[in-house]
C-alpha cells in the first residue's frame, strides 16, 4: 500500500530564503546587531556608495563594520516603534522601513526594508500618484496635522473583509466592490433591509482613494423635513435665530475630497431633490446665507425601496434617479445565498463570545439546520439578533434547537402557509373537476345514459360532453 501524502503548508528554510531573497533591499540583525540577512541588491548599493567591496561573507558581522550609516540599531532600542526613513545617497532616492522584531513583547532584532528598489521604482509611484491626483481619483492631504485631522475624521468601519460569504452571490459582490477602486462614479446600493448595505459603502470608501479622507454617514430617514437644507448645506452666522456662532459646515462639506453616504435617499423630500442634484452636476455648495463653495464629494447611495415605482408615483425625480444610479451594486437577500449561513453563525458567535465575554463553542448540526431552512425576511440583521438572543440565553457551551425557539415557530408557519397555498391552489382545481364530474353523472342518470339528453341538460354541446365522459374515467351503465 502506498504511503498517504498530507500536504505541509509551513515554509522550509530554504523556501524562506528563497522569499526573503525575492523581497530584496532588506537587512535583519538580531538584538545585538548582528547580521542575520543581508540582501544582494543592499550589498551592491553599498559597495557602489563607498567604493569598495565588501566582505565576502556578511551574516555574523555587526551591522555597523558593514553599513555604519544604518539606522536599523535605532529599532532596537526599547520602546521603538515601526517608522519610515528617507535617504539620499550616491544619487539614489529611496523610502525605507525600520521596525522591531518582538517575541513575548522583548526585542529580539530588527528589519530594514527598502520600500522600492530603485529610485526609478519610487519616481515611477510618484508620477502614479500624480496623475490620481490630477483625474481626481485621489487628492492627498498636503500636510502631516492635515492627515491626522482627516484619521481623526474617518469613521469608515468596515472593509470588503467584513463582507462574509463564500457563496457567488457574495464572491461577485466583493468583485464588484474590487472593480470601483479606481472609480470616483456615484454608487447606489439596493438590497432589502437588514443586507448590509452600510458594509457595503464603507468598503467601497476604504478600497478606494478617498480613504484617507471623511467618511460621512447619513440616514436621510431620521432628518425632520424642515432640517434638511440645514443639515445637507450648512448655514453662515445669523442666517436665522439659533444659528450656531461662526455658522455651521453642512454634510457636503464636511465629506470634502471624502465620500458622502447617504442612507435611505429615498426618504430625501421632493422639495430637496433639485437642489441636490444640482450639487451632484455642479460640485459646489452654497451654505444658506452665504456664498458658493467648490467642492469634491463622492456620493454612494443606498435604498431598500424601488425608486423606479417611486418615480410613477411622482414620489422620485427621474433626473436624480439616473444622476445617483451610475453604478449600480445588489446585495442578495440572504435567502438567495443560504450556503453562507454556517459562516455568517460561526462569526456572529465568535463576535459574541468577545463581546459579552461568553464561550459558546459553537452550534448543534439540528439547530443550524433549522437556522438554514427559515427565509430570514429580515436578512443578515435579523439572523445576527436572533444569535445575540440565543447566546444571551444560553447557559452551556453549545446553541441547540431549544435557543431558537421563535425560529422554530416562525418556520413552522412558513410551512403551514406554504402548504396551505400549495392545496388552495391545488385543491381549487380538484373541486372544480369532482363538481363537473358529479354534475355529469347525475345528468346521465336522470337522462338514462341518453347523451343527447344529458348535454341539453348540462347546456353544452354533445362532442364536449363525450370528451368529458372520457377525460373524467366515467363508465356508462
Amino acid at each position: 500500500m502506498g504511503k498517504t501524502y498530507h500536504p505541509n503548508f509551513d515554509l522550509t528554510l530554504d523556501e524562506c530564503r528563497a522569499v526573503l531573497d525575492a523581497i530584496g533591499g532588506l537587512v535583519i540583525v538580531d538584538e545585538n546587531g548582528i547580521i542575520k540577512y543581508f540582501s544582494d541588491d543592499i550589498r551592491s548599493g553599498i559597495e557602489k556608495l563607498n567604493s569598495k567591496k565588501l566582505p565576502e561573507k556578511i551574516v555574523g558581522k555587526k551591522i555597523r563594520d558593514v553599513h555604519p550609516t544604518t539606522k536599523i540599531i535605532q529599532a532596537l532600542e526599547e520602546g521603538s516603534k515601526d517608522e519610515i526613513q528617507i535617504y539620499y545617497g550616491s544619487g539614489t532616492l529611496n523610502v525605507t522601513r525600520i521596525l522591531p522584531v518582538k517575541s513575548n513583547g522583548r526585542i529580539v532584532g530588527a528589519v530594514d526594508l527598502d520600500v522600492f528598489k530603485t529610485s526609478w521604482e519610487l519616481a515611477l509611484f510618484l508620477n502614479r500618484i500624480k496623475e490620481l491626483e490630477k483625474n481626481g481619483t485621489i487628492k492627498l492631504p498636503e500636510t502631516i496635522e492635515e492627515f491626522s485631522h482627516q484619521r481623526r475624521q474617518r469613521i469608515g468601519k468596515y472593509t470588503v473583509a467584513d463582507i462574509l460569504g463564500n457563496s457567488p452571490e457574495m464572491n461577485k459582490l466583493r468583485d464588484d466592490i474590487y472593480q470601483l477602486m479606481e472609480s470616483t462614479s456615484t454608487v447606489l446600493i439596493t438590497g432589502e433591509t437588514g443586507t448590509g448595505k452600510e458594509i457595503a459603502s464603507h468598503a467601497l470608501h476604504n478600497i478606494s482613494g478617498r480613504q484617507l479622507f471623511p467618511f460621512i454617514e447619513i440616514n436621510c430617514a431620521a432628518i425632520p423635513e424642515n432640517l434638511f437644507e440645514a443639515e445637507f448645506f450648512g448655514y453662515e452666522e445669523g442666517t436665522f435665530t439659533g444659528a450656531i456662532k461662526g455658522g455651521k459646515p453642512g454634510i457636503f462639506e464636511q465629506a470634502n475630497n471624502g465620500t458622502l453616504f447617504l442612507d435611505e435617499v429615498d426618504q430625501i423630500p421632493w422639495h430637496m431633490q433639485p437642489k441636490l442634484l444640482r450639487v451632484l452636476q455642479e460640485q459646489e455648495v452654497s451654505r444658506i446665507g452665504g456664498h458658493k463653495i467648490p467642492i469634491n464629494v463622492r456620493i454612494i447611495a443606498a435604498t431598500n425601496k424601488d425608486l423606479k415605482k417611486m418615480i410613477v408615483s411622482n414620489e422620485f425625480r427621474e433626473d436624480l434617479y439616473y444622476r445617483l444610479n451610475v453604478v449600480n451594486i445588489k446585495i442578495p437577500p440572504l435567502r438567495e445565498h443560504k450556503d453562507d449561513i454556517p459562516v455568517l453563525v460561526h462569526h456572529r458567535i465568535a463576535r459574541m463570545n468577545h463581546i459579552l465575554n461568553r464561550n459558546i463553542r459553537g452550534i448543534t448540526p439540528d439547530a443550524l439546520s433549522l437556522l438554514r431552512q427559515y427565509s430570514w425576511p429580515g436578512n443578515v440583521r435579523e439572523l445576527f439578533n436572533c444569535l445575540e438572543r440565543a447566546i444571551n440565553m444560553c447557559n452551556q457551551d453549545m446553541l441547540t434547537l431549544d435557543h431558537f425557539a421563535d425560529i422554530q415557530y416562525y418556520a413552522r408557519e412558513e410551512q403551514l402557509r406554504s402548504s396551505y397555498q400549495t392545496t388552495l391552489s391545488n385543491g381549487l382545481e380538484a373541486l372544480l373537476h369532482s363538481t363537473e364530474k358529479n354534475a355529469i353523472e347525475h345528468a346521465l342518470r336522470i337522462s338514462d345514459n341518453n347523451k343527447t339528453k344529458a348535454s341539453q341538460i348540462l347546456g353544452i354541446a354533445r362532442t364536449s360532453l363525450h370528451n368529458k365522459i372520457k377525460k373524467y374515467g366515467i363508465h356508462l351503465k
